[in-house]
């Protein structure tokens, strides 16, 4: 831009060069369910309510219900920022369903969370429906299972699904069925003690798991597996899933071969077992990674707004590639990925394109798959024999 003459000294600031990237919040939770005695001026029905780690507003759902039991579990495990949506009882177990499926074209139900991040300022990134996932007529899908992966794949973010706890065979049927690149299957239900009635009650494992992703999140990051982690503020199991380290044809080896996640007593602890999702791609079978690549990529996107509309230049290509090594180079230092990097290919940059306004930066990375299946190999060696050499002393 051009400058009328002058006599003195002007700065004129340049905003070129790399940007910083942020990382984009991946442990933002979302449960939607029902909640019959909730104070419905802190919980109308069918709008979305952020709470940020806030169990005394929390209490104001009432004990009924599928949601307040769960966010206290969640709790037990991380505390999290969780955006809730209450939806009103049915006539019947259907009608309840349809209330959280809701309309995708209207965004009630569970497609509210498509507009999370401009009405209360976070986008979920794990989504569940606890309780209502894991009945099946072993024909048609469960419709609220589906309809969470159908969320999941919009936000980019992980459905936690609960499936049949009668047994290993009913569960992989299951996951046949309902298979899918973003869905965390768990086997079980787990059991709390219920101080209201004095007794221990069944209830989802939706919550702890999504708890104890968030815990994971928060002290190691995104690139570390929530599995082979203890569980807090539970008493059992709604179904015992036998696990022994060495036993590949034990019922949690057999179900994590499924890509089905259990709970076990592992070290006299109850613990959460499997890093698995239902993808056919196995190069996305593992959660972290997953969530780990989506992290990736909600960062860099958010990171390179500013040069959205700016004048097509070498410069400009040369800043966003800078800035995206740059956020590579962090990640490879912090231990979320192997390595990555970004460039410029002209095979994806004709003139035709250039003139479209259409530019293209390539970059690669690689996040760690989870060591969960470690072999190792003990032999026999009588050479230690030879060792032996009693201290002789002369008579």
């Amino acid at each position: 831009m051009a400058l009328e003459e002058h006599i003195g000294i002007r700065v004129i600031e340049k905003n070129g060069g790399a940007r910083t990237v942020d990382l984009y919040d991946q442990s933002t939770v979302a449960i939607i369910g029902t909640a019959p005695d909730a104070d419905v001026s802190v919980f109308p029905l069918g709008v979305m309510v952020r709470l940020d780690g806030d169990l005394e507003t929390a209490a104001k759902l009432g004990r009924a219900g599928t949601l307040l039991t769960q966010l206290e579990l969640e709790d037990k495990q991380e505390g999290v920022t969780i955006v809730v949506i209450r939806v009103a009882v049915g006539a019947d177990l259907a009608a309840t369903k349809a209330n959280l499926i809701g309309d995708i074209s209207t965004k009630t139900g569970m497609f509210a969370l498509i507009d999370a991040a401009s009405e209360v300022f976070v986008e979920p990134a794990i989504i569940k429906a606890p309780g209502f996932t894991a009945d099946w007529n072993g024909v048609d899908k469960n419709a609220v299972a589906t309809a969470l992966q159908t969320v999941a794949d919009k936000l980019r973010a992980i459905a936690i699904i609960e499936i049949p706890d009668t047994s290993a065979t009913d569960a992989i049927a299951y996951r046949t069925a309902h298979g899918h690149a973003r869905t965390y299957f768990i086997s079980q239900g787990v059991k709390v003690f219920d101080t209201a009635t004095e007794s221990v009650v069944a209830t989802s494992a939706t919550g702890m798991i999504s708890g104890l992703i968030v815990k994971r999140d928060r002290t190691n990051g995104t690139h570390w597996s929530p599995s082979n982690q203890p569980i807090a503020g539970i008493v059992g199991v709604t179904r015992p899933v036998d696990y022994r380290l060495s036993d590949p044809a034990c019922e949690a080896n057999l179900l994590n071969k499924n890509q089905i996640n259990s709970i076990v007593m592992l070290k006299g602890k109850l613990t959460l077992l499997g890093s698995q999702l239902a993808a056919s791609d196995p190069q996305n079978r593992f959660i972290s990674v997953r969530r780990t690549g989506d992290l990736i990529a909600k960062s860099v996107e958010n990171a390179l707004t500013w040069a959205m509309s700016q004048p097509t230049s070498t410069n400009l290509a040369d800043d966003v590639i800078e800035t995206i090594n740059d956020f590579l180079r962090g990640l490879i230092v912090d231990g979320a990925i192997l390595g990555g990097e970004a460039w410029w290919d002209p095979k994806h940059n004709s003139i035709t394109a250039l003139k479209k306004g259409a530019v293209s930066i390539w970059f690669d990375h690689e996040v760690a798959a989870p060591a969960e299946d470690w072999r190792i190999y003990m032999a026999r060696n009588d050479d230690y024999y030879l060792r032996i050499s009693p201290d002789q002393k002369a008579a």
